[in-house]
């Protein structure tokens, strides 16, 4: 359901089952903010019920697409740049320059990483070598400069963008803005450092952020009309949903606000959503499907078998990626598939057969 108002002090009281579809104003009667709202909410409620037998909420409309990076490198800056503290978000966004070094190098900063003692930017790099461990830096066309730490200065970082898109969430087509964010910030350096991750296990996603904003969050919402008496003025609130690409771990169960894109185990993406997730319309395709064609592979699952835990008796059947479509509806699996199975131990002895 979308979003409800029905408080102070915007009163929207629409009732679904009334099933009032219009609001019909009349002269001689003041205008209520209440029904201008729920104007608005009759209309959300109509688009919301074609939207759900559409699409399933968190269904990607167009664009949208989550893409790993595996080549992004971090550079770990000192705390301080000539007495001054580093402030790393006013590098976000921009190219930044080798100084003051022999070589010219270029990078543009994606991200950032404030968690740590020492701030950390992750770049792709543009062009000449890589920087180097005490190297100084600069914003291109800008004095704002840093200098790289002498330990640990350099290395690779995984980071997730996801392009510009439409998503479907509550019965509101909402835009998804171009965006990065870093999945591990050290990457495959290593397996020994407590601070390297090399087999990543996240869910990776949109999380949708519902917000009311006013004029004091956002002045564009003051009365524009210069030379009015009310120019200037506060006005109407507005209710606001954000996008913003985030991780969670694999055992977080909230899905009131986050919906799952990818999913990596173990540095291995076991789940991608690359196309609308249809709603009642896909029972109808799949009964249609299924009726004409029954059930039947696309890609064959290979089956392997291969050693396991044999100390406690099992093997392991691995179900190589494949795509089938069962009872009309799609499946498919992006990566092997790992059964652990009991190997036989009981004997059956036969001294006579027919």
């Amino acid at each position: 359901m979308t979003a409800t108002f029905n408080y102070d002090p915007y009163y929207d009281d629409f009732d679904e089952d009334k099933n009032f579809m219009r609001v019909l104003f009349r002269p001689g009667y003041s205008v209520q903010a209440r029904e201008l709202t729920q104007l608005q909410t009759i209309l959300s409620n109509q688009i919301e019920k074609f939207g759900n037998h559409i699409f399933k909420s968190g269904s990607p409309i167009y664009g949208g697409r989550v893409t790993l990076d595996g080549a992004a490198n971090y550079i770990k800056l000192q705390t301080q740049y000539n007495g001054t503290d580093i402030d790393p978000s006013v590098f976000l966004g921009k190219t930044v320059v080798s100084y003051n070094t022999g070589t010219i190098v270029r990078a543009k900063v994606v991200a950032i990483d404030t968690t740590g003692t020492n701030p950390v930017l992750v770049v792709k790099y543009i062009s000449g070598d890589r920087f180097l461990a005490g190297n100084s830096i600069r914003v291109y066309n800008q004095e704002i400069f840093a200098t790289l730490t002498v330990a640990d200065a350099v290395g690779a970082s995984l980071v997730a963008s996801i392009t510009e898109g439409v998503y479907y969430f509550k019965g509101q087509f909402v835009s998804v803005a171009q965006q990065t964010i870093i999945i591990e910030t050290y990457y495959k350096l290593g397996y020994n450092s407590s601070t390297i991750n090399s087999v990543p296990s996240w869910k990776i996603g949109i999380e949708f952020d519902e917000q009311i904003v006013d004029e004091i969050d956002d002045v564009s919402l003051l009365d524009p009309a210069q030379g009015a008496f009310n120019y200037q003025a506060p006005g109407a609130n507005r209710f606001k949903v954000t996008t913003i690409l985030a991780k969670r771990t694999l055992t977080n169960a909230d899905t009131s606000r986050f919906f799952e894109i990818v999913r990596l185990v173990d540095g291995v993406k076991t789940k991608e959503i690359t196309y609308p997730i249809y709603s009642d319309i896909e029972k109808t395709l799949a009964r249609r499907t299924y009726d004409e064609s029954g059930n039947y592979t696309v890609d064959p699952f290979v089956i392997s078998l291969e050693e396991g835990d044999s100390a406690n008796g099992k093997f392991n059947a691995v179900l190589d990626p494949g795509k089938a479509y069962v009872s009309g509806y799609e499946f498919q699996t992006i990566a092997p598939t790992v059964l652990e199975i009991d190997r036989a131990r009981q004997t059956l002895a036969v001294q006579e057969t027919p």
